[in-house]
């Protein structure tokens, strides 16, 4: 009987492992690529003049239309907000630092170091992308840049 058992413990053992080897990884992992996939779509998206999704005019008449309403003119304003942040420290426009006092300081520090880094990158990636484009404007082919470039920015190198 015990031995019936063991048996059937190991079956179910090996069965269980073949069974997370061929699964997709946990929910941890699955979450964390969605996240940086979200995160890639919405810097290129960032990065592009803001279109709106629909260009007729909502006519608000009833809660779901104000929420609509409400909804794109907040798009838009957060996107003009990264945007003119973006242009500002490409122009060499930095934020006050933040002065470390303790460890929550120290955090904010580093936060606010990381971003202005990020902005600095994505500004890098929006001259390339506009300088590609005015010269396809006037007929001038251009290679484009390599994913590693986009990577890194000419202030890390």
């Amino acid at each position: 009987m015990s031995r019936t058992f063991v048996l059937l413990l190991g079956i179910f053992a090996a069965t269980t492992s073949l069974v997370a080897g061929t699964l997709p990884s946990n929910t941890d992992e699955a979450r964390a690529d969605a996240a940086d996939r979200t995160a890639a779509a919405d810097r290129a998206a960032s990065l592009q003049p803001y279109a709106q999704i629909k260009s007729d005019v909502i006519r608000v008449v009833d809660t779901d239309s104000a929420r609509r309403a409400a909804a794109q003119a907040n798009a838009q304003r957060n996107h003009d907000t990264y945007f003119s942040d973006v242009l500002r420290v490409g122009a060499g426009i930095r934020s006050v630092p933040v002065r470390v006092t303790d460890t929550d300081s120290a955090r904010a520090a580093a936060a606010q170091a990381g971003r202005e880094r990020g902005l600095r990158t994505d500004h890098e990636i929006f001259v390339r992308t506009f300088e590609k484009r005015e010269l396809e404007a006037v007929g001038v082919a251009r290679p484009s840049a390599t994913p590693a470039d986009l990577a890194t920015s000419v202030f890390e190198r």
